[in-house]
């Protein structure tokens, strides 16, 4: 859960940003590039990509910076 996010979820319904951190959470096994690129468009902060991931930054941006391969 999103640290300014409340403990109890209104119809349980997620936001964007919610859904794109927690598949940042699980990117093992799926595409890496694809959640880092699905939370930055979501509003996710580049610390906070880095914090759930522990990628580093300049790794980060290279994702961000190369668009995906067709």
């Amino acid at each position: 859960m999103l640290p300014w996010s409340s403990s109890v979820r209104c119809m349980g319904l997620w936001s964007e940003q919610d859904r794109a951190a927690e598949k940042l959470r699980d990117w093992e096994g799926s595409n890496r590039d694809e959640a880092v690129r699905e939370a930055a468009a979501a509003g996710l902060s580049l610390s906070y990509i880095q914090r759930i991931t522990g990628l580093g930054k300049t790794t980060i941006m290279r994702i961000l910076n190369n668009r995906p391969r067709p």
